[in-house]
């Protein structure tokens, strides 16, 4: 058995010696990884407000989001206001179909 495990150690090491020449491995050129990033639109850099300093930076990055925030907060409420809007809407049709109902008769 020991002649055995020695054959099969050596032949195993020569192929390991003998097969890295032959073998030919490539990675691909691009790799494209899509993340959901297609459907957003490009930012324009124009946009972006030149800064003096890495505190000026964070300081309009802090403004950035403060802002962002009050859109967001801007938002809820306007969708609020639709929401209760269609309710009042509903509610007048109901109205409007009984009092057409009403003198239909």
């Amino acid at each position: 058995m020991n002649r055995l495990h020695r054959a099969l150690f050596v032949g195993g090491m020569s192929l390991l010696f003998i097969t890295p020449g032959c073998l030919s491995v490539k990675a691909p050129e691009r790799i494209n990884i899509d993340r959901g990033r297609a459907r957003r639109r490009p930012i324009d850099t124009r946009s972006i407000p030149p800064t003096s300093s890495h505190e000026d930076a964070r300081r309009k990055l802090g403004e950035a989001h403060a802002e962002i925030n009050d859109l967001r907060a801007k938002n809820r409420d306007l969708e609020k206001d639709k929401r209760e809007l269609k309710q009042d809407v509903k509610e007048c049709e109901r109205q409007l179909d009984r009092c057409e109902d009403r003198y239909d008769d």
